[in-house]
């Protein structure tokens, strides 16, 4: 017997002595004390242990993959895992993002879609008609139970007629056969107004995503209103006050070469107008770059935001970032989770644009050779197949622990940094300074959900 090579641990914490045990593939967090350390210890060592009394404990931990019987084993499970990641059908939910238009009434500083998308492209009647039949196919065959509709754009809100009909047909059809429906969008919030959320909760929105460039001065200088050039910082601003405690609200940012002080300003703004504490959420990214223009993926445009994912970069306005959302009480998650590419994944999301083209990742609309299928056909197509078949995690380095978690990163980031979707995009060097300080932030977070009597992390004090 020996540890995973995917055992990582958190040595003396939360206090000497006492030491946090990690899993990343099954994701298993427990807290040991310094003899049980020394007795994994002495088992990855030696392969054995004659400490008896700790038998029970250590079938524990095989049970959850931090031991396992030899190299073989790990990789074995390794292996199982991510055919069930890759090919696994999730009865419980079907996401489908739509794209009622390629139109967008902002005239973002930074946009660069407008290379690949066509403004007059928006979704029809007819061709809703035909995703209908597709999602209510796909669904019966799939035998979920649930469905999530996601609008986005350009702007989805300056398409609302087709909006409006897509959800109340499929949450009709939903409610007969008594399939959970929930509706949400992406959206600049110029439009999100109370008498629109007022109209469609009956059909199902939950929630919204309002995209946001830091406080009024920059926001109104990057995201100024098309054609007019004002600026539309006050009217988001509005709009969230008046529906923020009717659906739930999340603010997206994005910063730029590690300075995230934009975003550290709008937060205490949004604290300042009352509006923070109404949020669902508050999510942040370094700026990243895009495909190029039709039928030139490989022409990526703004390569300079790469520097965005620099370690020492990334990590120093995470944590800038984290601490101010900490001070004022918001919940920060751990970052810990297995990452699984949508691109490389089954059957459980799907992007349509509007023509009907299926993608698996919202960054290649705009791009049909990159398309996986259409709702006029019921088999994917060659591009699925190659994407499915990458296996990119195979080509990462042998001794890694964090393969289950990135399942070697983003096609997308593979394809910008070699031009081949099925390269590794190796992180490692970031991840090697990011997950232990992660360990300790997601067991903190369990025991304050512990308090709340939800326990979950496992303590093996001995």
């Amino acid at each position: 017997m020996q540890l995973s090579k995917y055992t990582l641990f958190a040595n003396d914490y939360p206090n000497p002595g006492e030491h946090l045990v990690y899993h990343t593939r099954t994701q298993a967090l427990l807290k040991i004390d310094q003899t049980l350390r020394d007795v994994l210890t002495s088992i990855d060592r030696t392969g054995f242990t004659t400490e008896t009394q700790y038998e029970q404990h250590l079938k524990d931990l095989y049970r959850m993959g931090i031991l396992v019987r030899d190299e073989v084993d790990d990789r074995e499970r390794l292996e199982r895992f991510m055919e069930q990641k890759k090919w696994g059908i999730n009865e419980s939910l079907f996401h489908a993002t739509i794209l009622t238009t390629y139109n967008c009434n902002f005239a973002c500083t930074y946009c660069f879609e407008e290379s690949t998308r066509t403004s007059s492209q928006k979704l029809d009647f007819s061709t809703s008609d035909l995703i209908i039949d597709w999602l209510q196919r796909k669904i019966q065959k799939l035998g979920v139970r649930a469905l999530e509709l996601n609008y986005y754009g350009g702007e989805p809100l300056l398409n609302q007629p087709v909006m409006e009909y897509i959800s109340s047909r499929m949450k009709n059809w939903c409610d007969s056969r008594r399939i959970k429906f929930k509706m949400s969008l992406q959206s600049n919030g110029a439009l999100l107004t109370p008498e629109f959320v007022d109209r469609y909760r009956p059909l199902g929105l939950v929630g919204a995503q309002v995209s946001m460039d830091g406080t009024k001065e920059v926001h109104d200088r990057n995201r100024p209103m098309r054609g007019s050039g004002r600026g539309t910082f006050d009217i988001i601003i509005q709009n969230l006050l008046a529906v923020a405690d009717k659906i739930k609200i999340t603010i997206a940012c994005g910063y730029d070469k590690g300075d995230p002080s934009g975003i550290l300003e709008l937060l205490d703004y949004l604290e300042e107008i009352g509006l923070l504490k109404k949020l669902k959420g508050f999510t942040y990214s370094p700026i990243h770059p895009t495909l190029g223009s039709k039928g030139h993926a490989e022409q990526i445009v703004s390569p300079g935001c790469m520097s965005n994912y620099e370690t020492e970069s990334l990590l120093s306005g995470q944590k800038k970032i984290k601490e101010a959302m900490e001070k004022k009480g918001m919940f920060v998650k751990s970052g810990l989770s297995v990452s699984m590419c949508p691109v490389t994944t089954g059957d459980n999301s799907v992007t349509i644009d509007t023509q009907g083209l299926i993608f698996k990742c919202n960054a290649m609309l705009g791009h049909p050779d990159l398309a996986v299928g259409s709702i006029y056909e019921e088999e994917y197509n060659e591009r699925q197949r190659s994407f499915m078949e990458a296996d990119a995690w195979k080509k990462c380095d042998s001794d890694c622990p964090y393969v289950p978690l990135c399942n070697t990163g983003c096609r997308l980031f593979s394809f910008f940094k070699s031009g081949d979707f099925s390269a590794k995009s190796c992180e490692r060097s970031y991840m090697d300074k990011f997950v232990v300080e992660a360990i300790k932030k997601e067991y903190e977070n369990q025991i304050a959900q512990k308090k709340k009597q939800t326990p979950r992390t496992q303590e093996v004090l001995v």
